[in-house]
């Protein structure tokens, strides 16, 4: 059965993604909606076909199977695991980014076997900032002293006041007020020193009439400007001086002077 999920605007903005063919990235999505509470469900590739691409007269099963390895490798979005004699697929943490219905019947598909996920950003729901690791494995230091995993939640960023001083002075200026967190936190990871700012604090101003002539919605969002480096773009400045008049030939003043000053 085919449930309502949630698609976060991240989703379109990992780079992992936008590598895919996007027929991998609708089945990806398609996945999500036929999974369970857990993000799980059976791997069979013909159930796929016929509920996720029921009008496409071309795709095979084999072609479903192609599409997710590709998802599984080399930037795994998903799991694909085998209990018994029966395939399924862990969609990369699902839970931690789907808000399912109360309601929703509990998983009765078993979890992949002796896997850990840990998640480090919000992207890691798409598989590209997630690790795994396994029973074989030897310990890791994330793990606790008593062999448990350690909690998931990164220790706070000290605060930098001079920086959120200068944050808060760049995204007054840029002329798009979103995700503000997001562009915040791209902001301390990227401007780390007073020089580096105030070259991008420059490269705004001389960007504002390009941004501004745009429709607010085709303005890159406040972090993709950042985490993208776009104060590295060239510079919209204006001609320093003015064009310098063409120089005269020798030929053209013995004219100028043989016809006059009325032009006779």
């Amino acid at each position: 059965m085919m449930r309502s999920r949630i698609i976060s605007p991240a989703f379109f903005e990992d780079e992992h993604i936008g590598e895919l063919e996007w027929v991998q990235m609708v089945l990806f999505i398609g996945i999500w909606t036929l999974s369970d509470r857990e993000g799980r469900v059976e791997e069979r590739p013909l159930y796929f076909l016929s509920e996720l691409f029921r009008y496409n007269k071309v795709m095979t099963c084999d072609d479903i199977v192609r599409h997710l390895q590709a998802l599984s490798s080399p930037h795994p979005f998903i799991i694909r695991y085998e209990v018994g004699n029966k395939r399924f697929i862990q969609v990369k943490n699902f839970s931690k980014y789907q808000h399912v219905h109360p309601h929703e019947r509990k998983s009765t598909i078993p979890p992949p076997p002796d896997v850990i996920t840990l998640s480090s950003d919000v992207s890691s729901m798409y598989g590209s900032s997630t690790s795994t690791s396994t029973s074989k494995d030897p310990p890791s230091p994330l793990n606790g002293s008593n062999g448990k995993p350690a909690s998931k939640r990164a220790p706070a960023a000290k605060p930098d006041p001079e920086r959120e001083a200068w944050f808060t002075e760049w995204y007054a200026l840029y002329p798009r007020h979103e995700a503000k967190a997001d562009a915040l936190r791209a902001f301390m990871k990227h401007i780390k020193n007073r020089e580096l700012y105030r070259l991008m604090l420059a490269a705004l101003k001389s960007q504002l009439p390009r941004l501004q002539s745009k429709e607010t919605e085709y303005r890159p969002l406040p972090a993709t400007w950042i985490n993208q480096a776009r104060w590295e773009d060239e510079a919209d400045t204006p001609m320093l001086f003015p064009a310098q008049p063409k120089l005269m030939s020798a030929r053209d003043v013995i004219a100028a002077q043989r016809q006059g000053p009325d032009g006779n």
